[in-house]
């Protein structure tokens, strides 16, 4: 009787590590260095100044930010099916936006800016950000454990974490895409891949991604 019950414990603890598993988006990159060995993408700017300032411009670096101001949201928010004191993200600028509240549940609709209307998404009730958009969306994100180091897609979402190569300032400590002898467009491809519209952003694609000093 006992090794059944035991048998059973076994059996619901791994249908629920499955289960888990399974809520977690199989694509992007998961971060397996620990938080601290990353720096952050203004770390950056202490030597590579122009990459930073043409990244800081760039879709990859303003793509999620925190609610600053509820005014500035974007959206008619009186015709929301959304409350904006909810909203702990906002995800998107241009073609439409997402929302995140502050338990990281993705809110169930999105507002489309090209037709200036909201569309629900109830298929986001219970989805966990950082499981099923972080690996793409956010910088050292590990969604098995719910962390991640920067928001949006910072120097070290392609690069690899940066403190070492900051302290060591050495070619040696520090991913370059390309130098390993792989297309460069390999990393790209890790989040800009066949799933909806993402593989348009690389599309035509040839050359560096940012300019050398």
């Amino acid at each position: 009787m006992r090794n059944c019950m035991l048998l059973s414990c076994l059996l619901l603890c791994l249908a629920a590590a499955s289960a888990h598993a399974a809520s977690i988006r199989n694509e992007g990159v998961v971060a397996t260095a620990p938080p601290e060995t990353y720096a952050g993408s203004k770390a950056c700017a202490q030597c590579h100044e122009t990459q930073y300032e043409q990244w800081s411009k760039t879709l990859k670096a303003r793509f999620v930010r925190y609610r600053r101001d509820l005014a500035a949201l974007p959206g008619d928010w009186g015709k929301s099916p959304l409350r904006a004191d909810d909203v702990f993200l906002v995800v998107g600028l241009h073609r439409k936006a997402a929302f995140v509240d502050t338990d990281w549940r993705v809110l169930p609709a999105e507002y489309r800016f090209d037709k200036h209307r909201w569309n629900r998404k109830p298929g986001w009730g219970g989805r966990d950000y950082r499981q099923r958009c972080g690996m793409c969306h956010l910088t050292g994100c590990n969604p098995y454990e719910k962390r991640y180091t920067e928001l949006g897609v910072g120097c070290e979402a392609c690069h690899g974490p940066g403190r070492e190569h900051i302290q060591e300032e050495s070619a040696e400590t520090i991913a370059t895409p390309g130098r390993d002898g792989k297309p460069v467009l390999d990393t790209c491809r890790r989040c800009h891949n066949g799933r909806n519209n993402h593989a348009d952003a690389i599309r035509g694609f040839a050359g560096t991604y940012h300019e050398t000093d």
